[in-house]
């Protein structure tokens, strides 16, 4: 069984500042998974899910085959579903069905409860049409009986939105919202947004990161709070030690640790799949992207790592495929990996373990971030 993360489509229709859809494209064609291949999706590799993310980096509702997706979701038993969605565009019939297939949960992403501060972070969002979007969904639900969706809002923590952020906690539980994901801006390349990283004022985020956090106690709102920048102090010398020979064991050993290749599935609009999530869609080139690349420069394509296509391929033929069978025999072997195995944050961070890719975003920050920022942050006296 597989947790399932996909898109369907790669169109958006925010700019959000943050966000790789803000990159210039290569393509002004987004791609769009038709109604054949969301078929096949259906038949042949749901009944292969423990769970399933309806989307990842694009906006769901642009894909006009959606509800068809929603109506195939009815029927197939699958309840560990979930979605995202920037809440500007979800009309009675989509909120419908998204309700009768049991989506558990259904997260907007809303940065702010004030509306010049959130307008300027997801650019083309008007904030009084997502709380709108919010509240029919809740009452929707709440007239049928339902406990689903659960309402989550995701929250993405800057400079130009930190301040308010007790008073969104206060906005979550006046819209029903039971959960509240904060993380950490994460720089692209391409992308402006180094300056809006609290990484240079750990103080002020954790100031209103504590503050939020007795408002969610108060309101009975959970509230996943996102890394502190002190979770990547520098290491006593012992500790760096065992972590540098950690690296450079994992660095040339396949440890048969990681799970991605039988435990999860990255669905692309193209029909393309992937192994995990280290491999991004990315819209600004219509293509696959890497979602955090490591220091050292990679030149393995993407491509390299694409399973099949279910746009002409069967996902049993795709299973049994030389490339699935070759990653599978690579990771449970003791020879080197490919380049982006090799240097796969997630590995390396957790000794092979697999972990949540949020946790490390301090770390991604620290890289790839304010280079000013991280100078500090290196010359003070710290210990694990």
């Amino acid at each position: 069984m597989f947790d399932i993360l996909m898109d369907t489509t790669s169109a958006c229709q925010l700019r959000c500042v943050m966000c790789p859809q803000s990159l210039p494209r290569q393509s002004s064609c987004a791609d769009v998974m038709d109604e054949r291949t969301i078929r096949r999706v259906a038949e042949q590799v749901l009944p292969h899910a423990a769970s399933l993310a309806l989307s990842c980096m694009a906006e769901p509702m642009m894909n006009p085959h959606f509800s068809l997706l929603l109506e195939l979701l009815e029927g197939s038993g699958l309840t560990a579903t979930s979605m995202v969605t920037n809440g500007m565009y979800m009309p009675d019939p989509i909120v419908e069905r998204i309700i009768r297939a049991r989506i558990e949960m259904v997260t907007f992403s809303l940065d702010s409860p004030v509306a010049e501060e959130y307008e300027a972070i997801r650019v083309g969002a008007r904030l009084p049409r997502v709380i709108s979007t919010i509240r029919r969904l809740r009452e929707k639900r709440d007239q049928a009986g339902s406990v689903w969706p659960v309402i989550k809002i995701n929250c993405v923590l800057m400079h130009r939105n930190i301040r308010s952020l007790p008073q969104l906690v206060e906005l979550a539980a006046e819209l029903g919202a039971g959960v509240i994901d904060l993380r950490h801006v994460l720089p692209f390349d391409g992308l402006d947004t180094q300056r809006q990283s609290l990484i240079d004022d750990p103080e002020l985020a954790h100031h209103y990161m504590d503050l939020a956090q007795a408002k969610a106690d108060e309101l009975g709102v959970v509230l996943n709070a996102a890394p502190r920048f002190h979770a990547a102090k520098t290491r006593g010398v012992k500790a760096e030690v065992k972590h540098r020979i950690k690296r450079i064991v994992l660095g040339h050993y396949a440890l048969p640790r990681c799970s991605q290749p039988w435990k999860q599935l990255v669905i692309h609009p193209n029909g393309e799949l992937y192994p995990c999530t280290n491999w991004i869609y990315d819209p600004s080139s219509a293509g696959p992207q890497l979602f955090c690349p490591p220091v050292n420069e990679v030149t393995t394509s993407p491509r390299e790592y694409c399973l099949g296509n279910l746009r002409d391929q069967s996902f049993e033929d795709i299973f049994n495929g030389q490339t699935w069978r070759r990653l599978r025999e690579e990771m449970m072997g003791r020879h080197p990996l490919k380049e982006v195995c090799q240097h796969c944050n997630m590995r390396l961070s957790q000794g092979g373990q697999l972990y949540d890719p949020e946790s490390e975003r301090v770390n991604y920050a620290r890289r790839w971030g304010n280079a000013h920022a991280a100078a500090q942050l290196e010359t003070k006296d710290l210990s694990d």
